[in-house]
């Protein structure tokens, strides 16, 4: 591509988007029938946040791949699950909760992750994600 990224990383980002989209959409006709946006928003984020503190984004990945090993005090590296790796370019700072691939030049949280390991969105990541826990 021309912007530099790949293929299937402008896919998933155009498909996370429509996803928020809808989202916002729904939320917007909920609150003009007199639905509690405020409510509802705070739930949802107390959700993700309860996630995000339990997850161990360390062992989150390092079950899927048995090369993973500790490369610090709070990291890890491993081959990247999506692409061709024969040497661990994925590094995990487990002090920030994040990941990132030098090879592919993406990364993220628990939640990215699963995102594009499973192929869902969001709302699928946080339920795959609960159901780990």
């Amino acid at each position: 591509d021309e912007d530099g990224l790949p293929d299937w990383f402008v896919e998933i980002t155009r498909k996370r988007h429509a996803v928020a989209t809808d989202e916002l959409r729904w939320r917007q006709r909920a609150g003009d029938k007199g639905a509690d946006r405020v409510q509802a928003e705070a739930a949802w984020r107390d959700r993700v946040d309860r996630i995000r503190e339990s997850v161990d984004l360390a062992m989150l990945i390092a079950y899927e791949n048995d090369k993973a090993k500790p490369s610090g005090r709070d990291s890890w590296e491993c081959c990247c699950p999506f692409h061709q790796d024969r040497t661990p370019s994925l590094s995990i700072n487990t002090a920030k909760g994040v990941w990132y691939c030098h090879g592919c030049h993406v990364g993220g949280d628990a939640f990215t992750y699963v995102e594009m390991r499973y192929g869902l969105d969001f709302a699928g990541a946080v339920k795959h994600l609960e159901q780990r826990l």
